[in-house]
């Protein structure tokens, strides 16, 4: 650049101003930080100051990150992620333990796999979503043996044993690596099974991979009273349209619709206009709806259509035939079908087109609950800047065409995609047509949407409209709490303003817990250095016991004089005193109150507490982790608490550990096949209580931007019965079934109905369940259960932690004779810990294995037991007595003078 003709431009007040406003606003929406004020890595990362995160690791800086982001874009460096997690390993285990299966589903780091299964942390035999992982990743786990393929997991579609999914589609590559690893020729038993779930579950890609690695005699078998080649066929043509059916699967029907191949063809017919551009795709419906227009009669909710073409006009005009056809599904309401495909489309004149027929109740999306294509579709429509595509929006979203397009959803669409000018454009026509209540209302939910987008820009948009963020005090602190007011200080200086000064101090406060909560140090900064809250109340103390949020702790430390005013020396320690007992007891994981140990021993290492002042009460709560009492309480089963005992206190062996290992090997259900009372138990799975502590939710880490927003709170906890048989339709949805009225569907067709039948045979009891499906249901139920093995991985990786060389033999002849009457419930869990962990069978097992039904071998998990061998001699087992102690002639005389008398039965 000319140093002359910079000189002169920036020495010019006006225009070196004018530049540096401009800029200002084009960066408004991204947040620049101060190097002091840059503490969470996080944000370090996302920004791309990669440089700046590895100095202040190295320089040992105090600063901080949540475990969310260090699985999701920190996991990306192997550097800054291996350090953070060997430096903060406490913090990051107690969230990596509840949700390790989704963590590792969605790394693509292969390093830091590596890293996390090398050092104990890798779940191992777990229910992994292998169809949507990193193919590398994978691939790395199935060469290193950290997941076993069997056909049972290739066609299985659970994210938990709980839950099916029946959507499932493997990303390129990732079947064909598992194909590789699976064992071959597949068993008859293995492949029946596999063809059966194909059956209810079509997948042709997975049915081509398979079919030449079964057993040839399969060929011989009978899969729900089909032949081999008519199954292969029946699996083929249910497939064959899969991206059909998932739209025809919209469309309005009875609850008894099948759809077979003669509709899906009839529906698909409709789908011929999509793949064109708009304009193009119009004329090609509107000849294709002429074309059919015999077979057709519109009212304004639904559409009417006959899928024989022969169809006589009088029978399309008749309201009793229209009824009787579409009882027998030969004539269907298309409407909500085409609605589908307009939003996947965003035809906008195809929807317009339809309003003009007399489809005048059209169902689009309004939320992004209520569609997956809603974002996409409002996106595509506010985008479009024509004055042709902005007046067919503005009559869409008209009286006229009864607000067929939200008005809300366009607005709050322009502030998820920071559309300045677009939504000023919109804002000026449509705030006529509202009253000012409802004007009110929108603009609120607007600067919600802005906010939760970042998009900052438009917040002050919709500020310099009329209406104020801070007019309605709780909501406004209630926006706060959701999205924090990071980069929005003005909004908070407004807000403190507009408070009556009596209530400050209390509104200080509840800004302070707000910017602890979304981790916001500036945030905590601002509040400190421009208002000097005091005293600061209790929701202030506990908020910060619970969090690992250092540099807060560290900023108040250092500037007493700011956060502690008037206060001596000796006032300022018990703060901190004070902060030490209630990360004691303030902190919750699940629902069990547990100690912050990362504060505590923050606390010791910057002596801001000295552990010779404490009370014995607080000695006592503090052991074994900071005591020299060892002793492990059962109440301590986190994966982060047993890493921090092993690396602490330097144990023998791992025999204290045994009754942490024992109590949580297994998450599962009650057994409701114990008392014979199959189904009405099974119903009782229903009871959302039976999840609340056991019940692992997955996340996409792709869509989200805060762990508030995480996916896996929307899980369905629902567990049908028919879920237990495979009762579902031919969309691999489960069935809707009437429960007063059930139509048997010819079983070589149907292959479903078998399962249908034998639930409606059943009505509560097992003995009206045919053998064969209890047996399955079994089989089901048992896969419910499942073994947990991260502390005792965990344990194994670390052998050089202990003094004596890890065994976990105690361990199992604890879990045998604990659990003895439900050792099937265990069968994995013991299979694993003799094939991965050196356990073995011995004498003392006999006497609880013998009882069960295949005990003697672990129920097939150890087919070449010492127990079976045919030279092997059982011990002798003892006879039960009525007593064990010899009798002398007084204890004899007290028994008689004690014993109850007996009632003769009459006969």
């Amino acid at each position: 650049m000319n140093n002359e003709i910079y000189k002169k431009i920036f020495k010019n007040k006006y225009l070196s101003n004018k530049i540096f406003r401009t800029v200002s606003e084009i960066n408004r929406d991204k947040v620049s930080l101060k190097y002091t004020d840059a503490v969470d890595v996080g944000w370090m990362v996302s920004n791309g100051h990669l440089g700046l995160a590895r100095e202040k690791i190295e320089n040992n800086s105090t600063i901080y990150f949540h475990p969310f982001d260090l699985f999701a874009e920190i996991s990306n460096h192997t550097d800054i992620f291996i350090s953070l997690f060997e430096r903060n390993k406490y913090v990051c285990l107690e969230f990596y333990k509840e949700y390790s299966n989704s963590i590792i589903a969605n790394l693509k780091n292969i390093e830091v796999v590596r890293y996390l299964y090398e050092h104990g942390y890798g779940p191992v035999d777990s229910h992994l979503e292998l169809w949507s992982m990193d193919t590398k990743v994978l691939q790395w786990l199935l060469q290193n043996k950290w997941l076993k393929i069997t056909p049972y997991t290739l066609v299985s579609r659970k994210i938990h044993p709980a839950l099916w999914r029946t959507d499932v589609v493997y990303a390129k590559g990732n079947l064909e690596v598992l194909i590789k690893h699976i064992e071959s020729p597949i068993s008859v038993e293995d492949g029946v099974y596999m063809m059966e779930t194909l059956l209810h579950h079509p997948y042709i890609a997975v049915l081509e991979h398979v079919l030449p690695l079964f057993d040839p005699l399969i060929k011989n078998q009978k899969f729900c009273k089909m032949s081999y080649d008519k199954a292969v066929g029946y699996i083929r043509e249910r497939d064959k349209s899969h991206e059909t059916k998932k739209m025809i699967h919209a469309t309005t029907h009875t609850p008894n619709t099948v759809f077979n191949h003669i509709l899906c063809d009839a529906l698909y017919d409709w789908h011929s206009w999509v793949d064109f551009e708009n304009g193009e795709a119009h004329e090609i419906f509107a000849k294709l709806w002429e074309s059919k227009a015999s077979r057709i009669r519109v009212v304004d909710d639904q559409i009417f259509y006959h899928i024989h073409p022969d169809t006589p006009q009088e029978i399309v005009d008749n309201d009793l035939a229209i009824h009787h056809f579409m009882d027998s599904n030969l004539i269907i309401d298309i409407g909500t079908y085409l609605t589908k495909l307009c939003v996947m489309k965003a035809n906008l004149k195809v929807i317009e087109f339809l309003f003009d027929k007399g489809y005048t109740v059209i169902h689009l999306p309004h939320t992004r609950q209520a569609d997956e294509n809603y974002e996409l579709f409002f996106k595509s429509v506010v985008k479009r800047t024509s004055q042709e595509d902005r007046d067919l929006i503005v009559k869409l979203a008209s009286q006229a065409y009864h607000w067929t397009l939200s008005i809300r959803s366009i607005l709050k669409a322009c502030c998820t995609h920071g559309l300045v000018e677009t939504f000023t454009y919109y804002y000026y026509i449509f705030a006529k047509d509202l009253t000012a209540v409802k004007t009110q209302d929108l603009m609120s939910e607007c600067i919600v949407e802005a906010l939760n987008r970042k998009c900052y820009k438009m917040v002050n948009l919709i500020e310099s409209l009329g209406y104020s963020l801070v007019k309605h005090r709780n909501r406004c602190l209630q926006i706060f709490q959701q999205f924090s007011f990071m980069n929005i200080y003005d909004q908070v200086d407004k807000l403190v303003e507009a408070s009556p000064i009596k209530q400050r101090n209390q509104l200080y406060c509840d800004l302070l817990v707000i910017a602890i909560q979304n981790g916001d140090y500036r945030g905590v900064k601002h509040i400190f250095t421009k208002y000097r809250p005091y005293p600061l109340q209790e929701n202030v103390w506990k908020k910060l016991a619970g969090s690992y949020h250092f540099p807060i702790i560290e900023f108040i430390n250092r500037n007493r004089s700011i956060c502690f005013p008037r206060s001596t020396a000796r006032i300022c320690d018990t703060h901190f005193y004070k902060l030490f007992d209630l990360a004691l007891s303030t902190k919750t994981v699940g629902k069990q109150k547990t100690i912050n140990v990362p504060l505590l021993e923050y606390l010791f290492k910057k002596d801001l507490v000295d552990i010779k002042k404490l009370i014995p009460k607080q000695l006592e709560s503090i052991a074994p982790f900071f005591g020299s009492n060892t002793d492990i309480r059962k109440d301590y089963p986190n994966l982060y608490q047993l890493a921090y005992f092993v690396e602490h206190n330097n144990y023998d062996n791992i025999d204290p550990f045994i009754n942490i290992l024992v109590k949580n090997c297994l998450v599962g259900f009650e057994d409701p096949f114990k008392n014979g009372q199959f189904l009405s138990q099974m119903e009782s799975l229903d009871d959302a209580d039976y999840y609340d502590d056991d019940f692992d939710f997955d996340f996409n880490f792709n869509d989200m931007d805060h762990l508030e927003n995480l996916g896996f709170l929307e899980a369905d906890m629902n567990l049908d019965i028919s879920n237990l048989f495979g009762g579902i339709n031919d969309f691999g949805d489960e069935e809707e079934e009437d429960d007063d009225e059930y139509e048997e569907d010819d079983e070589d067709e149907y292959p479903d109905a078998e399962f249908n039948i034998a639930i409606q045979m059943s009505n509560g009891e097992v003995s009206d369940i045919e053998p064969f499906y209890l047996e399955k249901a079994k089989k089901r139920y048992h896969d419910q259960f499942e073994p947990q093995y991260t502390l005792v991985e965990y344990l194994d990786k670390n052998q050089d932690k202990f003094k004596q060389e890890v065994s976990f033999q105690g361990l199992f002849d604890q879990v045998i004779k604990v659990y003895k009457h439900r050792l099937l419930d265990f069968k994995e869990y013991l299979g694993t810990l003799v094939k991965r962990y050196r356990c073995v069978l011995n004498d003392s097992h006999y006497k609880y294995l013998f009882k069960h039904n295949d005990g003697l071998t672990l129920f097939g998990e150890v087919p070449d037991s010492l127990f079976v061998s045919p030279n092997y001699k059982p011990p002798a087992l003892k006879s039960k007595s009525k007593s064990s102690v010899k009798q002398t002639p007084q204890l004899r005389e007290t028994l008689l003078k004690n014993k109850r008398p007996v009632k003769k039965l009459k006969k």
